[in-house]
């Protein structure tokens, strides 16, 4: 399947109708690759060149494992493919299913993808009964003693294993047992939970995320001269930096607008890229755990906030682990100086779905952190979305 920048937001919204209009609008800026060594890759005829990016990727051949992880819609995959596309040595490719999180699954999927670049492996015993440590030393032990270049490995969609145990222990021995010449690429909307600590000690382990892969301005202003008739006004792209903060698939959709037959219902309401970054917010809040969902709402009455601040300002219980939970699933926050900031389109989401579904405790924390602040002798946080 084609997968562009947008995708895995589409994917989320389940609308394949709006997936073929986007896949069509995007068409003009998107390049043709060539995959001479890469095995099972994803086709990607439409992808946006970005240097800056592949440039830091080519630091993977010097680390054992490499860690791609950012949220929907930051271009993960293109920007791997765009990387496997150069390499000079033989990639496998497997993406992972919500299928994978069965090991007996997992470990055949595996087989299939490395048995290109590894002749023989997909014969490997394969047992129900197997355990998760053995399944990845038959794979590695395989790889060891049959190959005798580099080769890349990369997993894509690597939060599909989230929380099944033996798919995890799988994975875990597999990065642990991973031949000298082999290097792992994860690809995945949250930071998996892995025994990374000594590869961290001993800088094999490159991070890639949601900060390198935002867009800077002279990468929107590329965009923008690829696009048929294409002029902005500085205002404009200025205007777009500011709402999006470098988000690739909304400022795409920001730059180029929705076709005459587009049907904005799709959205569920509004239009353009924070319609469709709504849509996908909301989805995500649903999914996530009570605590954690009201964490979010709650928090979001603040600019930026820390474990401590949550819990000063906002009376939030367990902020320490919460806010360790929200960062570790990548749910659009970023570091700033003395703790974290949400994505602009984040927040606004949060407090405008915290005050259409609860006044009158959006009033009341919004009032809580207001006097909290006053008896700091600090300005406190402006309340978004028309709240008055």
């Amino acid at each position: 399947m084609t997968r562009i920048l947008v995708l895995p937001l589409l994917a989320s919204l389940r609308a394949s109708r709006f997936e073929s209009i986007i896949r069509n609008k995007f068409s003009y800026f998107l390049k043709t690759s060539s995959y001479s060594f890469i095995m099972n890759v994803p086709s990607q005829p439409y992808t946006i060149a970005r240097p800056r990016l592949l440039s830091k990727l080519q630091q993977a051949y010097d680390h054992q494992l490499t860690l791609i992880s950012a949220p929907p819609g930051y271009g993960k995959t293109i920007v791997a493919g765009q990387f496997a596309a150069q390499a000079p040595v033989p990639v496998a490719w497997h993406t992972l299913e919500r299928r994978d999180r069965d090991l007996p699954t997992l470990y055949r999927q595996s087989l299939a993808a490395l048995e290109p670049i590894s002749p023989g492996i997909k014969h490997l015993p394969t047992s129900p009964t197997t355990s998760p440590v053995d399944a990845a030393s038959l794979v590695t032990n395989y790889l060891r003693d049959t190959l005798d270049s580099d080769f890349i490995y990369i997993l894509d969609d690597v939060h599909q294993l989230g929380g099944a145990r033996s798919a995890e222990t799988w994975l875990d021995t597999f990065i642990s047992l991973l031949p000298p010449r082999g290097r792992l690429i994860l690809i995945s909307r949250t930071q998996p939970k892995l025994p990374v600590v000594d590869l961290l000690i001993h800088s094999q382990v490159l991070l890639v995320g949601q900060d390198d892969l935002r867009l800077t301005d002279d990468e929107i202003g590329q965009i923008t001269e690829q696009l048929p008739g294409g002029r902005f006004s500085q205002a404009k792209l200025d205007e777009v930096q500011h709402r999006l903060n470098g988000w690739p698939a909304g400022t795409m959709l920001a730059l180029q607008p929705f076709p005459a037959q587009f049907d904005p219902t799709l959205l569920e309401e509004g239009s353009g890229p924070e319609a469709l970054f709504n849509a996908l917010a909301d989805l995500m809040l649903t999914n996530l755990a009570p605590a954690v969902r009201h964490f979010l709402l709650v928090s979001s009455a603040l600019r930026h906030f820390s474990p401590q601040l949550c819990a000063d300002a906002l009376a939030l219980p367990n902020s320490g682990q919460l806010v360790n939970e929200i960062v570790s699933r990548n749910l659009f926050v970023s570091p700033v100086r003395g703790g974290w900031q949400y994505h602009p389109l984040f927040r606004d989401f949060l407090q405008a779905h915290f005050r259409a579904t609860d006044k009158n405790a959006f009033d009341a924390v919004h009032g809580r952190a207001a006097r909290w602040y006053l008896d700091q002798d600090q300005i406190g946080p402006r309340r978004e979305q028309g709240a008055d």
